[in-house]
Parts: C-alpha cells; structure tokens; sequence
C-alpha cells in the first residue's frame, strides 16, 4: 500500500526493477523495488533512492532539473518543471512499465526479505501470505537481528571479574531528574540507594 499526501492509500500490484537509458545512452540507470501502483496518475522517483542506487545526484533549478554522474559530473539525464514537477522528457517513452517488462523480485527475494518488507512479520504467517499470493521464495536463515533486539527486556549485563567481599565496596543507585524545579540548595538530581 503506497499512502497519498491526501491520506488515500492506494495498492501496490507488483514490484520489480527497469533499467533506463541516459541522454547520452553511454550509462544505464537502475530503478530498483519499482513499484507499479495502477491507480496513481504520475510517476513518482525517490531522489534519495535513486541517487543511491545510480551514484548521481539532482540539481534543481527553478525550471530544470539535471542528473548528474557523481564521479564523472557528466550530465545524464535533463528536465523541466511542468505544473510543479520535474519531467524528464527523454524518458516518455519508457517511463510506464508494463506488468510484463518488470523482472519481479518475487521469485528472486529470500523469506528474510519479505519479512522486513511486511513490517517484521512472523514467518509462519508471511509463508501462509505469499503461498496465498502464489510467490516462491528461497530458503533463508529466518533469524532477525532486529526482531529479536526489539523482543530484549534489556541487553545483557557485562561480565565483570572483580569480586566485591566487603559491604559498601558496590553501591548501586537510581539518578532522577533533572526536576523543572530546583530544591532549596540548588539541586536538579536527585539520587536513590537501593
């Protein structure tokens, strides 16, 4: 589900990659986890995403845009501003996929994958959800680091090597503050033995 400025979400049929030809045809751009959403009206690109993906970077001036090659500062692609957005011109042609000209990640993606992409999902039910989708996927480890930080009451403790044989040796204690108002002789913490 892709959501719209207006709070409408709209869905997501397929989600694939294209490759673009430059201006000057010497240098491909990828455009990686395209997503074709049949009801939106416009293609959209994600600068960030694309400048990351395609080693360029965007200048914007107040009616052009350019691509340029991050190493090379060769120019690569060149638009204009046409009711608020950039269009790339040189694009037209090929900027709307079709389902068939898509090499879907489907197939190609690792269960790991589509468990970060349904949000961390457990993967008894991603499996039930893309079986009903009819999309295969490889065989993958099925451990997530990041699941499993956010499921910790509390990182391990270090293991410390010094032995404490005398009372008062350790002492441990909880710091509150710092308070919005101060107390009579100026402190804004306040500390607790345990």
């Amino acid at each position: 589900m892709v959501k719209m400025g207006n709070g409408k979400g709209l869905c997501i049929s397929h989600i694939g990659s294209a490759s673009l030809s430059s201006a000057t045809h010497s240098t491909s751009l990828r455009l990686n986890d395209l997503l074709l959403v049949p009801d939106i009206t416009k293609n959209l690109l994600s600068v960030s995403k694309f400048s990351r993906d395609n080693n360029v970077f965007f200048i914007f001036y107040p009616h052009s845009g350019y691509v340029v090659h991050q190493d090379t500062k060769q120019v690569l692609l060149q638009g204009t501003l046409k009711d608020g957005l950039y269009t790339f011109p040189s694009l037209k042609s090929s900027s709307h996929y079709s389902a068939n000209s898509l090499s879907f990640t489907g197939n190609n993606a690792t269960i790991n994958l589509w468990h970060q992409r349904f949000g961390h999902c457990h993967f008894k039910s991603l499996k039930q959800i893309l079986s009903s989708c009819n999309i295969s996927v490889k065989p993958d480890l099925r451990f997530c680091a990041a699941c499993a930080r956010a499921k910790c009451h509390q990182f391990p403790y270090p293991t410390i090597l010094t032995a404490y044989i005398a009372p008062f040796q350790l002492v441990y204690t909880d710091i509150w503050g710092p308070a919005s108002v101060p107390a009579s002789n100026g402190a804004i913490y306040y500390e607790f033995f345990s």
